[in-house]
């Protein structure tokens, strides 16, 4: 079974590893992901984050950083062309299903990184990033997140349902839209959630987030959210990290928690333009997978 993983934040470890003079190999490595285990594992697609910081002391740009991760992701199509192959579009996952290769798509992980200028989200586009959260842990000039750095992030904790998008993230949403680029909710307030579930004119995706019925971290998401998310033919990938299964969750829970999510999703049909198999099908193979911290997840039908 073919396997669309939304997230991993393996290029910002590559930056990392670079910056501190200890670089690693894409091709196995102790990282989110490596290409030997997207073998392994027969995925079809990969999504890569451009994750980005926004504390001055960690990062010197925000843009800077997303640019130099874009790099090593060019670099890497590059030292294995006869294994990776770039996904911008629709039409390239038809090439990529007879091609023998897996699917590289860029993403970005904070959309603090455009400094709020719609010109820097054009360019990044231009550039290959095909879907970008708002933001990360950070509130920015486009919304405010659900989890505060410097803050215990398990549960119980309140959400955040005050501080949605601003008017520079409503633009965001519609410019992301009109071009085609996935808005991701995931770490999005509640409230910005719901902004988006208001405005938005396409489906868009929550690229790491689980069931809050199943596990009350406040990444996750709320019924109401999965039911209006399915009612607009969107796509949730599901999220291994522990803290958002359970505190102390074994193999028979991860997969319990993952049958949760989509039987939720699922009240009506999906309508998209992503000719594959549902996720229903493929999810009660996804556990199995050779995977160290990532967070698998299927297409839509």
């Amino acid at each position: 079974m073919k396997v669309w993983d939304m997230h991993c934040d393996t290029l910002a470890e590559l930056r990392y590893a670079q910056q501190a003079g200890k670089p690693k190999s894409f091709l196995h490595n102790d990282l989110m992901m490596d290409l030997e285990r997207m073998k392994q594992g027969d995925y079809l697609l990969q999504c890569m984050a451009c994750f980005v910081h926004l504390e001055p002391e960690r990062e010197k740009s925000p843009l800077l950083a997303c640019l130099e991760e874009i790099d090593i992701f060019y670099r890497l199509l590059e030292q294995y062309p006869d294994d990776l192959m770039q996904v911008r579009t629709a039409a390239d996952i038809q090439t990529l299903l007879t091609s023998g290769k897996r699917g590289m798509m860029l993403t970005v992980e904070e959309g603090g990184a455009c400094l709020d200028s719609l010109g820097a989200l054009r360019d990044l586009y231009r550039l290959g990033v095909r879907m970008m959260t708002l933001t990360w842990n950070f509130k920015n000039g486009l919304a405010e997140p659900n989890i505060v750095p410097g803050t215990d992030d398990m549960w119980p904790r309140p959400a955040n349902t005050t501080g949605g998008l601003t008017e520079k993230g409503l633009e965001f949403v519609e410019e992301m839209q009109r071009l085609h680029m996935l808005v991701d909710v995931s770490h999005l307030s509640d409230a910005g959630i719901w902004d988006i579930l208001r405005v938005a004119k396409r489906p868009f995706v929550a690229s790491h987030s689980n069931a809050r019925a199943c596990c009350p971290h406040v990444r996750n998401l709320t019924d109401e959210m999965l039911t209006a998310m399915g009612e607009k033919g969107c796509l949730i990938g599901l999220n291994y990290c522990a803290s958002f299964l359970d505190t102390n969750p074994d193999r028979s829970q991860v997969r319990s928690r993952i049958t949760a999510t989509p039987a939720i999703l699922w009240i009506r049909p999906v309508r998209t333009a992503w000719p594959w198999a549902a996720i229903l099908t493929a999810l009660t193979a996804t556990w199995k997978l050779p995977v160290r911290r990532t967070c698998p997840s299927w297409p839509r039908g």
